[in-house]
């Protein structure tokens, strides 16, 4: 009995990503000059970043509804009685983690599990792409929630912004409150902490903001004792960063997959275009 494993569209998992693994993902909503974007596989989230860049307005967004998540659960119901395993963005940033225990209500007769993982981003996708591929070799879902746990402080992320201002603007500040200073010559480095946005410290380049990456994963290699790592770089619209990054830790480590995503536009939206980040998991 294999658990399936589902987690939102905030991750920015690919459905290249999302089909390897056997991920179901929920799609989340923007809403830009007046139209409605559904973030699903066929999106193009590079455009979005652009239009983004000359909007007059700061763009909105939004979680599933209630009907979207119990029709995932209901396909999911439909076509098998293993368990579901919902891994959903931090709590703290929307309401989706309610919801989906509040869906699970309407399907009694099916095993739905919901855990809040405290992250967004790539740091959500490689904890989803972990739990789904322990599920693969039939993990119960006991098992798969006890790595997750387990896992937490092999799994990390560091994002590099542009601007804090859109993250301001759209409430999302957290502990990043204290970096608010001097916006414009210095670039918040950003993880998530306890499910909230959390400040790792300022840089006045790009170029420094990937040399404390590589020196945070030697750091925790070091502490693990490991030295493979598994990696997602995400961009919005900021795809040359993310080539400099990918060539820098593939000549620093020893990386067993590396993939490139596009940061969901939910948290994009907030965090800003030009924003990219590393996510990563030591072995």
């Amino acid at each position: 009995m294999t658990v399936r494993v589902v987690t939102c569209s905030t991750g920015g998992l690919t459905k290249e990503m999302a089909d390897e693994f056997g991920i179901t993902v929920i799609p989340y909503y923007a809403f830009i000059e007046g139209k409605t974007i559904v973030e699903d596989f066929e999106f193009d989230a590079r455009q979005y970043y652009r239009d983004m860049r000359v909007a007059k307005k700061l763009p909105t967004t939004s979680h599933p509804t209630p009907l979207d998540i119990q029709e995932t659960y209901r396909k999911l119901a439909q076509a098998s009685s293993e368990p579901i395993l919902y891994l959903t963005i931090s709590s703290q940033y929307t309401a989706t983690y309610e919801l989906a225990l509040m869906a699970k209500e309407e399907f009694p007769d099916q095993r739905i599990e919901v855990y809040d993982t405290g992250q967004t981003a790539a740091h959500q996708a490689l904890t989803a792409i972990e739990a789904a591929r322990f599920a693969s070799s039939g993990a119960t879902v006991e098992e798969i929630l006890a790595f997750v746990e387990k896992n937490k402080g092999r799994i990390d992320e560091v994002i590099v912004f542009n601007t804090l201002e859109y993250l301001a603007k759209g409430g999302r500040i957290g502990r990043a409150q204290a970096l608010l200073g001097n916006l414009l010559s210095q670039k918040p480095l950003i993880g998530f902490r306890d499910g909230v946005t959390t400040p790792f410290g300022r840089v006045r380049t790009h170029k420094q903001g990937l040399n404390f990456i590589l020196e945070r994963i030697r750091s925790d290699m070091d502490r693990l004792g490991d030295r493979r790592i598994r990696v997602i770089i995400e961009d919005a619209d900021n795809r040359e960063q993310a080539d400099i990054a990918e060539k820098a830790l593939r000549e620093n480590f020893d990386c067993e997959e590396l993939y490139h995503i596009n940061l969901s536009i939910v948290t994009g939206t907030h965090m800003g275009p030009g924003t990219w980040g590393v996510a990563y998991y030591v072995l």
